[in-house]
């Protein structure tokens, strides 16, 4: 053959000029080797699949220009044609061309070893590079979508670069809402129906920077489906080239992410409403220790002025200032789950009817109140007055919300929480029967953003010196400390409905404790206090002295166990903080026990750290009371103690 060179000379084979011809024009490299698996003779397509080479050009099954993990079968197939055991072979593999790169050849090679002229093998050579890629691309594609039907939330897609093509998945098309058999929407389609409004300059511009520069394309946005909904998604696309180096397509995976962002907001919700609780209920205890001693110290400046004394309503101005800080702090404790609850049996439709008539002096004559009341309504575990202040700041909330007057509506249901619907609105709570109390309003509404914000404390919509933000937050914090649950539904101008859900109580209601009012009568006993707040504690002790008890004190536990051998005859009540730095109030108690067998303990605290409570409710047949207090009320409570039972 002409063309067919041998090295240094241009000799055919057969010396046919025609068919030497034709072999030097045919697309796939063609060459001859000896029976040492040199070359011999080659065609120019041979010389251009292997680049620049030497005259001969390289071997075509020399080791030293195959990928190793292609040597076996290489072997292999050299075996069984020179043992004349093959007339002939077919292999693909890579070659190392002569600038480093790799490629994909295919190899047909036949066993010339009889034939005189030849004494060799003849080998055709086709290059199948860009086969093998698309190959490799089917391949990808297909493990793609295998897995997005595996794991049911996850579609694929492919993007044609020279086309701009679309390709879905079916699974694709479901996360968008749409139906796969109406095929892939068009890119430009796509962005302007079912991409967030907000959200579709980001993903066109991310994505064509990605194109541009033939790199990975990752995005999280918003989709929006046909029925109107919106979800989170987050996309993953890798660029695949051909043999020449040119971007073919992207493919990547679409990951609905939706539930686990709603999640991940939730915990942070969480945390964040944690961390001011715990905050919160810090400042809240030592403003307690605070307001103590100025209620307290107005109290008794009062009784000891006379009755035309100019001060009187200076003094007057002080308590009220005092009080009205109680009520805050006992706010504060309460979003912050830290207050005491003293939970009896109650009936929800008991409490309404005897709280409608301040219902109806807050709400005013513009405002119609209608109630619609469960008549066999479950009962409830509750603290009678946290219910009062739920409904309190709720119906507040609702007059604000009705400005030119509407409708107030509190309704009562028994309810069977089933887990499903547990599921969908993210509680914890275990499914079972629940009494359901509804406050709903026909006023201005809430938008979605304030509706994530309302029950965080601090946080109002209303005018300046409307409202300290308090309201809703301890709402929350009442409804979770008695492990129930509250959901708000609210659209602009269509109103706002809140749901408190209180799980199902069994027994019969029980009574209101009822006060004492032999507060002031002169009194005897022995009352050791316990108080590391010296202004507290000072002012304790003058109190109960001037109501006739004999009173020691002691600065912190350690102090008062050292006191009580010398105290005569006995102690009859122990009064003591129950957060202190040495020991707690309870075990402060234990100790003295085993000291004075049947000693009487009132505990007194703004919250209690778990000592005496679990989960914020008092444990049954303890003594509490709840700072700040006023001296009336201590009176009471220490009369109250003493006076009790065994």
């Amino acid at each position: 053959m002409a063309d067919l060179e041998k090295p240094g000379d241009t000799t055919s084979v057969d010396g046919s000029e025609a068919w030497g011809a034709l072999v030097a024009h045919l697309p796939e490299g063609i060459a001859l080797l000896d029976r040492a698996l040199s070359v011999t003779a080659s065609n120019d397509a041979y010389r251009r699949i292997f680049g620049a080479v030497n005259e001969a050009g390289p071997n075509p099954f020399g080791l030293e220009w195959i990928h190793e993990e292609d040597h076996p079968k290489i072997r292999a197939a050299l075996d069984e044609l020179l043992g004349a055991e093959a007339a002939s072979c077919r292999v693909e593999y890579r070659v190392r061309q002569s600038d480093g790169t790799w490629i994909w050849v295919e190899a047909s090679a036949a066993n010339l070893l009889h034939v005189p002229e030849a004494r060799g093998l003849a080998v055709g050579i086709r290059d199948i590079t860009q086969r093998k890629q698309q190959e490799l691309h089917l391949q990808r594609m297909s493990n793609i979508l295998l897995e997005s039907q595996r794991v049911g939330h996850f579609g694929s897609f492919e993007f044609v670069a020279a086309t701009q093509e679309t390709i879905w998945s079916e699974e694709e098309s479901r996360i968008y809402g749409l139906d796969p058999a109406d095929g892939s929407p068009p890119y430009a389609q796509m962005l302007a129906r079912h991409i967030h409004p907000d959200d579709a300059e980001l993903l066109d511009r991310t994505f064509r920077e990605a194109f541009a520069k033939g790199g990975v394309y990752e995005l999280e946005h918003r989709i929006v489906r046909p029925d109107g909904t919106v979800r989170i998604v987050h996309d993953i696309a890798h660029p695949y080239f051909d043999n020449d180096g040119r971007l073919y397509n992207y493919i990547g995976t679409t990951h609905d992410v939706t539930e686990r962002r709603e999640l991940e907001a939730q915990l942070a919700q969480a945390q964040k409403m944690e961390s001011l609780g715990q905050l919160a209920g810090g400042i809240a205890h030592d403003f307690n220790n605070l307001l103590i001693p100025i209620l307290g110290f107005a109290e008794l400046a009062k009784l000891a002025s006379t009755t035309d004394d100019e001060r009187n309503e200076h003094l007057d101005d002080v308590i009220e200032a005092a009080t009205r800080a109680a009520r805050l702090t006992q706010q504060i404790l309460a979003f912050s789950r830290k207050q005491i609850l003293q939970p009896q049996v109650q009936d929800l439709n008991d409490i309404i009817v005897k709280f409608e008539a301040m219902i109806r002096r807050i709400i005013g004559e513009d405002i119609e109140l209608r109630t619609f009341l469960e008549p066999n309504l479950f009962r409830v575990n509750v603290d009678r007055g946290q219910v009062e202040q739920i409904l309190l700041n709720l119906v507040i909330n609702a007059r604000d919300a009705l400005p030119r007057g509407g409708v107030l509506t509190l309704e009562t249901a028994n309810v069977h929480l089933e887990a499903a619907y547990l599921a969908k609105h993210k509680a914890a709570h275990a499914p079972g029967p629940y009494a359901m109390l509804a406050v709903s309003d026909s006023g201005c509404g809430m938008d979605t953003a304030t509706q994530q914000r309302i029950f965080e404390p601090f946080f109002t919509t209303k005018q300046p010196g409307r409202g300290t933000g308090l309201g809703l937050a301890t709402v929350f914090g009442i409804v979770n400390q008695h492990r129930g649950s509250i959901w708000v539904y609210s659209e602009p101008d269509k109103g706002t409905t809140f749901k408190i859900y209180l799980p199902q109580a069994h027994g019969a209601v029980e009574a209101a404790e009822t006060s004492h009012a032999e507060a002031l009568e002169r009194a005897t006993g022995t009352i050791l206090v316990v108080e590391d707040e010296d202004m507290v504690r000072k002012l304790v002790c003058e109190t109960l002295e001037a109501s006739g008890y004999a009173v020691i004190e002691a600065r912190g536990p350690a102090e008062a166990l050292r006191l009580i051998p010398a105290i005569k005859p006995r102690i009859d009540l122990l009064l003591t903080d129950v957060v202190m730095p040495e020991m707690n109030g309870r075990e402060l108690h234990q100790k003295l026990e085993a000291l004075e067998p049947g000693v009487r303990v009132l505990y007194m605290s703004g919250y209690t750290d778990h000592v005496i409570v679990h989960h914020g409710v008092l444990d049954p047949g303890l003594h509490f009371l709840q700072k700040p207090f006023t001296l009336q009320a201590l009176r009471e409570k220490v009369r109250a103690t003493l006076s009790a039972p065994e």
